[in-house]
């Protein structure tokens, strides 16, 4: 028993917790942790889903603006900058609610007067497990992202409905790459698409590329290795692109591919 029990350990020590039958899954990006549900979010990073230019708002600006701003916007916070476009608060919905019902010196306060000051933040490089672990236990919709160096450089604005869809994505992504060589959804197609040597796209992340949404990567077969794609994935030459479309777009898509492959001279 002894023997046993040390031979697990070291093996589990070694292998990082995998053992012979999940290593390869493993390789092929399929993580399963001791028999728990695969974390799809856990390789996402921030800067995948955030959104790159939130609404803003001067904090010296009145609040008597504030209700047509949510209307037209349809938004239902501004990140509060100060003079020099720094991070000064978050001026929400709630927040303009709280403070005009029943005071009728409302419109006479500055958005500073009544924007949240001490904010929960998000840095561009974490995961989205550990956003949403700072997000659940005060019920935050919204995260400004900022960054490492001056934490109130405002990068972007992460909120709740970019990880459900980040999420969304990722299920998509992760069942297609697992059957893309024996079935898909109803309606769809899998289209693999070769990246030519001397291709503008060699060398550049997805993010960078702005792929239409309904051309959805979901796998790229490099050197016989299986890679589940994410924003930061870079495309180089030969790469085998499997997108999930619809069926009527694949002319679509095709004539998208070739018109971003022009040969470089």
């Amino acid at each position: 028993m002894l023997t046993v029990v040390v031979a697990t350990l070291l093996s589990r020590h070694l292998m990082k917790g995998e053992s012979i039958y999940t290593l390869k899954l493993s390789r092929r990006g399929v993580n399963l942790k001791r028999g728990q549900d695969i974390d799809l979010m856990e390789s996402v990073l921030v800067r995948e889903v955030m959104t790159t230019q939130p609404a803003t708002i001067n904090f010296n600006v009145s609040v008597s603006v504030l209700a047509d701003l949510f209307l037209q916007t349809n938004q239902h916070a501004f990140a509060v900058l100060d003079d020099d476009g720094l991070l000064n608060g978050i001026v929400s919905l709630t927040d303009y609610r709280r403070i005009s019902q029943g005071n009728k010196d409302a419109d006479d306060l500055t958005i500073q007067e009544i924007a949240t000051r001490s904010l929960v933040t998000a840095f561009q490089d974490e995961t989205l497990p550990v956003v949403m672990q700072r997000m659940a236990p005060r019920d935050l919709a919204r995260l400004p992202v900022v960054s490492r160096e001056n934490q109130r450089e405002l990068l972007g604005m992460i909120r709740r409905n970019d990880i459900v869809r980040a999420y969304q994505t990722e299920t998509a992504r992760r069942g297609s790459a697992l059957s893309h060589l024996s079935g898909h959804p109803p309606g769809t197609r899998n289209v693999q698409l070769r990246v030519p040597e001397h291709s503008p796209m060699c060398g550049k992340c997805l993010a960078e590329l702005n792929f239409p949404e309904d051309f959805l990567v979901i796998h790229i077969q490099r050197e016989g290795r299986n890679i589940l794609p994410h924003g930061e994935t870079c495309l180089e030459p030969d790469d085998i692109v499997t997108f999930l479309v619809e069926e009527n777009d694949i002319d679509r898509l095709e004539a998208f591919w070739l018109k971003n492959h022009q040969i470089v001279e």
